[in-house]
């Protein structure tokens, strides 16, 4: 596991494991010709305890592990030879490094892998879990199973053991996590090719990114009038700085502008993709998923 130790996530990105994890769903649906309800399930799981304020209000607590479900190809022999291959090229046209799997390790103790899957007009289900101490475990994961009542594929990863120096750098509020992804997978979203995707709370709240996408809203105590004044400005008039407020104050509305200018983002983008894309080739997707244009540039 050497590349685990070579590779760099700085904790501002501590979120692109379950990024990739989701990509790597919405990809292995795409490989299926003819899929008739794509869904993809993101379960966001906390610690079953919850501390109390001295209001009575329960707080929330951080995320510890993530499930990620889909209906897509499954883990076939092809994608299992790529997936043991450090630096697979089998994706590449898609933008693809062949690194995803070694970000799990890099901010999660342990994953495991379930996928029920059809080849060859055969049945198969593959179990294994994945962890830098032992790798792959059991090698031979492969066994041959009866067709399933629903008769679809079924995928399930595990993030599990979210290490603490990345778990505190993601925010609690589940609607947060929901734009991240969104903003992640933006393409997919503009050009409507993504399935049904749906990120639930283990303590409770779901949301579906497809309409959350298409109607932006703000969170309860964002959904307030924002004039002028509430907004915070660096600077007023020719050079002249506004009076400190407190800060309080300030951070509720820093949130509220936030959350405004997200929301625009979203628009702005999509309109403008979608003017794009009217006229763009075929050949268009592979530059569109490589996620290279997606950068956000360091302030």
């Amino acid at each position: 596991m050497g590349q685990v130790n070579q590779m760099r996530l700085p904790k501002s990105k501590a979120l692109w494991p379950l990024f990739e994890t989701i990509v790597n769903s919405i990809q292995s649906i795409e490989e299926v010709e003819a899929c008739n309800n794509p869904t993809v399930t993101i379960q966001a799981i906390r610690p079953d305890y919850r501390q109390t304020t001295l209001g009575g209000e329960d707080e929330l607590t951080h995320f510890e592990e993530f499930i990620v479900k889909d209906n897509g190809e499954g883990f076939t022999e092809r994608n299992y030879a790529s997936f043991l291959e450090a630096y697979s090229t089998f994706k590449v046209k898609k933008g693809c490094k062949g690194i995803g799997r070694f970000l799990w390790l890099k901010a999660f103790d342990n994953v495991e892998v379930k996928s029920i899957y059809s080849e060859n007009g055969k049945w198969y289900k593959r179990e294994f879990t994945f962890s830098l101490d032992k790798a792959v475990q059991p090698e031979n994961n492969r066994e041959e199973i009866t067709a399933p009542v629903t008769g679809e594929n079924k995928t399930e990863v595990h993030l599990s053991g979210f290490k603490p120096v990345y778990r505190d750098e993601v925010a609690l509020a589940l609607d947060s996590l929901a734009k991240k992804i969104i903003e992640h997978c933006l393409p997919h979203f503009i050009i409507e090719s993504c399935p049904q995707m749906t990120i639930v709370d283990s303590l409770g709240g779901t949301i579906v990114l497809n309409d959350y996408y298409k109607n932006p809203t703000p969170r309860a105590y964002w959904n307030r009038p924002v004039s002028a004044r509430s907004i915070p400005q660096r600077r007023v008039g020719l050079g002249m700085r506004r009076k400190p407020r407190p800060r309080s104050v300030q951070g509720r509305s820093r949130l509220r502008w936030r959350s405004m200018r997200t929301i625009r983002r979203i628009r702005d983008i999509r309109g403008l993709w979608k003017r794009r894309l009217r006229s763009a080739p075929p050949t268009a997707w592979a530059a569109i998923t490589s996620r290279s244009w997606w950068k956000r540039p360091r302030r």
